[in-house]
């Protein structure tokens, strides 16, 4: 019997977890009205070829824009092109990390 609980539990522990997407980074608004989430998804935006992740900004009254991002680190800077087509860039010290479980 512990032998199999033993084999069971390794198996578990190798097994591959399935992919999923993550949120790696927020910022949510001095009111709370806005929370601005950067993630580890593909971009969803067609058109966009150089920036690789998901973005995702949601409005308290349910408003949402979809959009990819990207770090400049030598200037510390997250660019943002949205699915609008504007174009936005923040500070990174705005954001952030979301901690995992």
């Amino acid at each position: 019997m512990k032998m199999v609980a033993a084999v069971s539990l390794v198996v578990t522990m190798l097994w591959p977890a399935p992919t999923r997407s993550e949120a790696l980074a927020v910022a949510i608004s001095t009111d709370g009205a806005v929370t601005f989430t950067l993630t580890d998804e593909p971009c969803v935006v067609k058109g966009v070829s150089n920036l690789d992740n998901r973005a995702l900004w949601v409005q308290k009254d349910g408003k949402r824009n979809e959009g990819c991002w990207g770090a400049h680190v030598a200037y510390n800077m997250v660019m943002v092109y949205w699915d609008d087509q504007s174009v936005s860039i923040h500070p990174a010290r705005m954001f952030k990390p979301v901690t995992r479980m």
